[in-house]
């Protein structure tokens, strides 16, 4: 057993670690996560971004300017980035499940959000239930006048491969396979693309 009192009177420092943070330390490393991970989904962002490459542990390159993509794909060892990231994450996937698309806009706008109101002395001061009732109100809005805007998609029209074709940062050739597949299986399915070991373009219809 070492004697604590004795290191002490010999004048070496001990280094006690916790899983403890003050206000501040937290802030900062939020913001500090938030920073790394906004700087590779910036240059993904809307129809002209470009694409990001990744690689993985096995060594293996990854191409691909999906946002959710990029974010699952980014690691910490730090517990506080670690659990933000996490955090990001799950929001990231929820919202490519429901949606389909939009992730990385809506996870740079939520963090322009935080970075806005951290820094803002008199939002200290609004207990966090009463924001939380704020930002669902705001959301309620919001959600009201996009569907008063929203134009309906015609699956058996050339929408669905517009549309595509801006996810896939202007690849037609692969958004017309997309469309085609909505046209045969409906709107309810989800599409996964992988990079095939042949020449042509296929795919496989796969059942729940």
């Amino acid at each position: 057993m070492v004697n604590m009192f004795s290191l002490l009177k010999k004048g070496l420092s001990i280094m006690i670690r916790n899983n403890v943070y003050t206000e501040k330390e937290l802030q900062e490393s939020i913001l500090d996560t938030l920073n790394i991970i906004k700087t590779p989904l910036v240059s993904t962002l809307g129809p002209f971004g470009t694409n990001s490459i990744i690689q993985d542990g096995s060594m293996r390159h990854i191409i691909t300017k999906d946002g959710y993509t990029v974010i699952k794909n980014i690691f910490f060892t730090d517990d506080i980035p670690r659990t933000i990231h996490e955090f990001i994450k799950r929001i990231s996937r929820n919202l490519v499940m429901t949606v389909g698309d939009g992730s990385t806009s809506s996870v740079l706008v939520a963090m322009k959000l935080y970075e806005s109101l951290i820094g803002n002395y008199n939002f200290r001061k609004i207990p966090p239930r009463l924001f939380l009732e704020y930002l669902n109100t705001i959301a309620k809005n919001l959600e009201k006048i996009l569907l008063k805007n929203a134009i309906q998609v015609d699956f058996n029209s050339d929408d669905i491969q517009r549309i595509a074709a801006i996810s896939l940062n202007n690849d037609y050739q692969t958004a017309k396979l997309i469309a085609d597949i909505f046209k045969e299986v409906g709107k309810h399915c989800k599409v996964n693309i992988e990079i095939g070991r042949g020449t042509e373009d296929t795919y496989e219809r796969k059942t729940a």
